[in-house]
């Protein structure tokens, strides 16, 4: 092999090794339930918890080590049924969607 490209690969797979120990739980796959909404007419019927004990199964399945969600502030009622399903409330969220944003941001890469 090259001696040259041979050290580029050597670096590469540093550069990787180093990035994967610097990731959360060394990189292991997590999941992320976004916009759960049952129509009011059909709650209390099982229907979200079913579809949340669904989310939950195919995570494990897929072995996340923790399945979060997102919920806006004003939505007590579904906070305490994310509650009632064993979520524990945790920290505060903060997000930048997309290439554009991240630019608009200033965030270079």
């Amino acid at each position: 092999m090259n001696t040259a490209l041979y050290a580029d690969v050597q670096m590469r797979e540093a550069t990787r090794a180093d990035l994967q120990s610097l990731l959360a739980h060394g990189g292991a796959p997590e999941a992320l339930v976004e916009s759960v909404v049952v129509r009011r007419n059909a709650q209390g019927q099982g229907i979200g918890r079913a579809m949340m004990r669904h989310a939950m199964q195919i995570a494990e399945e897929h072995g996340c080590y923790k399945l979060a969600l997102t919920s806006n502030q004003q939505r007590q009622g579904a906070h305490a049924f994310y509650d009632r399903l064993g979520f524990q409330r945790h920290g505060v969220s903060f997000v930048v969607t997309g290439p554009s944003a991240c630019a608009a941001s200033g965030v270079q890469s």
